[in-house]
């Protein structure tokens, strides 16, 4: 797991290959569908405290929507580890602005998702702008805990403000997605390439500014679906089964399979003499 890590420039196009073609379980498109289960409760775990009696059945809903191998004991490890990630990025931000210069601009806190985008919680965007956030910080982690780091992540625009809705798979969108995990992480953890998250030189702003590579991560998205797309579908060939004729032991002097004791065929081989010795007296 390397996430947005990945120096190799093919490999990194592989990996958004696999992101653009990853469909997370119990998620929905929210540009067309409405949210459901995964979305209710991971609205809930959000704002829910770690001594809230309901904090089990929260994560074990949201395991069984996800569909995980793991037991609910994992999983609330895992939620002790976002916890863990949570109290980390809280240090990182008050220490950022306790020593940042006067001309520096200071971090804010985190900005919750509000009622109007209500429909985000547990959409396949914010859940793939998870997993980007999980796999590039390493931590072994289900993408929803990424998703509860930045609920805002995904959306097309600053925090909540969205400026375009598209569906799940829009070059627009997935440009979002990656762009947000990029920024999102090295302004809170100082962790991956930033918002210039290819490396790419045609860029005015620097890699901590949300500016920073909006032409050309979008350009960079349109260009690869539509080569994703355009691929032939290769079905392999499948050799057609050649039916082999059932063996027999015992066969008549026509071909024919026949189904006799020994003694049968001695018999029969007895009467066909005779049958051929009284054929060729007619001609004698």
């Amino acid at each position: 797991m390397q996430g947005l890590n990945i120096a190799d420039f093919d490999d990194l196009k592989k990996y958004f290959e696999e992101l653009y073609r990853w469909n997370p379980e119990g998620a929905h498109d929210s540009s067309c569908e409405i949210r459901g289960e995964l979305g209710t409760q991971m609205k809930k775990l959000f704002y829910m405290s770690l001594d809230c009696q309901g904090l089990d059945d929260c994560l074990d809903r949201i395991r069984r929507v996800r569909q995980s191998p793991l037991s609910l004991d994992d999983w609330k490890e895992q939620y002790k580890k976002y916890l863990l990630l949570m109290a980390q990025r809280q240090e990182f931000i008050e220490r950022k602005n306790r020593t940042r210069r006067w001309y520096q601009s200071g971090l804010e806190n985190i900005e919750p998702l509000n009622e109007h985008n209500w429909n985000i919680w547990g959409s396949i965007r914010q859940i793939k702008f998870g997993r980007v956030v999980i796999e590039t910080l390493e931590y072994d982690l289900d993408p929803i805990f990424g998703a509860l780091l930045s609920p805002t992540g995904g959306i097309v625009g600053a925090g909540n403000n969205a400026l375009y809705d598209g569906e799940h798979d829009d070059g627009v969108v997935l440009h979002g997605i990656v762009h947000d995990a990029g920024g999102y992480l090295y302004n809170y953890h100082k962790i991956g390439p930033g918002y210039n998250y290819l490396r790419t030189r045609w860029t005015l702003f620097s890699t901590a500014n949300p500016l920073s590579t909006q032409a050309a991560g979008i350009a960079f998205w349109e260009k690869m679906i539509v080569e994703i797309e355009s691929r032939p579908v290769l079905i392999p060939e499948v050799e057609p089964e050649v039916e082999e004729p059932e063996e027999s032991e015992n066969e008549d002097i026509y071909g024919g399979a026949m189904d006799v004791t020994a003694g049968e065929n001695d018999a029969l081989v007895e009467k066909n003499k005779e049958e051929i010795f009284a054929v060729a007296d007619e001609y004698m």
